[in-house]
């Protein structure tokens, strides 16, 4: 006899329902295909997340930043304020520990003197003009500094990298003429402080010889010998070189 055995309805229906991991009590209701799961369609989209960030960049995370004074701690210290007071500055403290202020080159002809002087200021580097009154000239003494005279450099030209400017001076020492040695330093005024160049406190020297005494040729008897003239007097007191000690 061939029997037959078959399951219940209802159990049919069980098996052929899809079981929803996620609880949603219309997948497992309606199985049908028109069935539109709200759980998926509430997914995040990983690969659109994907596409937007940049590979290889991590997610940055987000810092906060809390004061000691607001947990409860002790500050290490408290400074307070005012209107008037000012903050300080390196460049107050040491205004020219930066600055270099040098002979640059040196030339002398009797006693016409002219040269060039080489100023490092970060400060300022290169820029054109003279600001806040910046200035350099330099001081010539023949006593000793007991009297001195002031000779004023101007500005020539920047270099191309405006690490440094140069100066230029001349002058004619027509009061050094009895005196075998001249003394000079070159000043730096800028932002109303200066910066002096003493040659490390020995001062630029300028030996300057005696005069020569000048022969004369013999003249024929009756007429009198003709005079020297001062210019021809002045190159005699030749500055023959400058020492830096």
């Amino acid at each position: 006899m061939l029997t037959s055995t078959s399951e219940p309805p209802h159990s049919l229906a069980n098996k052929m329902t899809p079981k929803a991991s996620h609880g949603c009590a219309d997948c497992v209701n309606d199985a049908g295909p028109s069935h539109k799961c709200k759980f998926g369609m509430m997914q995040r989209s990983h690969s659109l997340q994907s596409a937007l960030k940049p590979p290889g960049q991590k997610r940055r995370t987000s810092k906060s930043v809390r004061f000691a004074d607001f947990e409860g701690a002790d500050l290490v210290r408290v400074r307070h304020l005012s209107e008037t007071d000012e903050p300080s500055t390196s460049f107050d403290e040491e205004p020219s520990s930066d600055i270099r202020v040098s002979l640059h080159s040196f030339n002398s002809r009797g006693l016409f003197v002219k040269g060039t002087v080489r100023i490092v200021n970060p400060r300022y580097g290169g820029r054109r003009g003279t600001p806040n009154g910046e200035q350099v000239f330099l001081s010539f003494t023949k006593d000793n500094w007991a009297t001195f005279r002031n000779v004023v450099a101007y500005k020539v030209n920047s270099t191309v990298n405006n690490l440094y400017t140069l100066w230029q001076f001349s002058t004619y020492l027509r009061d050094a003429q009895q005196t075998p040695l001249c003394l000079f330093k070159i000043n730096y005024f800028f932002a109303g402080r200066i910066v002096i160049d003493d040659n490390g406190g020995a001062f630029y020297q300028l030996q300057i010889d005696p005069p020569r005494p000048v022969r004369s040729k013999s003249t024929p008897s009756g007429r009198a010998p003709q005079a020297v003239p001062d210019q021809l007097l002045s190159d005699l007191l030749s500055l023959r070189h400058i020492l830096i000690q």
